[in-house]
């Protein structure tokens, strides 16, 4: 006999409502895992979170301005004026 197919998950059809919902359950499996070390080992995890954060936003922001800075050079170039200054 076949293996029972029934909790599989087939992503492609999924909403993307059940998405989402499965990536917050793994998140909160994911921070119950870091608690139960934390409760274990007695170590902080949360140095690792917020690291995680701070370099996602980081890599964020230096594509956005990069982008910024590339429409610029190329208004300049042919020959357009800004109309305001972006800081």
């Amino acid at each position: 006999m076949g293996r029972d197919q029934t909790n599989k998950i087939n992503r492609n059809l999924m909403t993307k409502i059940e998405k989402d919902e499965v990536l917050n359950i793994g998140n909160h499996l994911s921070l119950d895992v870091y608690a139960n070390q934390d409760a274990k080992t007695g170590r902080d995890y949360t140095h690792q979170v917020n690291r995680n954060a701070l370099v996602k936003v980081g890599t964020q922001l230096k594509q956005h301005s990069k982008a910024v800075k590339m429409a610029g050079s190329s208004l300049a170039a042919n020959g357009v004026k800004p109309s305001c200054e972006i800081f």
